[in-house]
């Protein structure tokens, strides 16, 4: 667990000096997949890759956050890679 918590966080460290972070954005989609082991890794949300981090904002009062749940989620592009600052489950429009 300690190696895969490494692994993202030199991924994210790559991620930021390889690019300029854009304006925050905030999209609205269905979990469609989540990593096998654990909260941290990338996530399928509404088709786009989201990663999900030690730092990213997981807001459960709303309801359970995992495959099936329609969710707003809240980051930043770094490069091409989308890092999740913010998940929170919301109904579906």
């Amino acid at each position: 667990m300690r190696s895969k918590r490494i692994l993202i966080a030199l991924c994210l460290i790559s991620l930021v000096f390889s690019g300029v972070a854009v304006a925050k954005v905030k999209f609205y989609g269905y979990v469609e997949m989540v990593p096998q082991y654990g909260v941290y890794g990338i996530w399928i949300i509404g088709g786009r890759s989201v990663l999900v981090t030690a730092e990213t904002k997981m807001k459960y009062k709303k309801g359970p956050i995992g495959p099936g749940a329609y969710v707003q989620v809240e980051g930043r592009y770094y490069g091409s890679q989308f890092v999740a600052t913010e998940i929170e489950p919301k109904r579906p429009k």
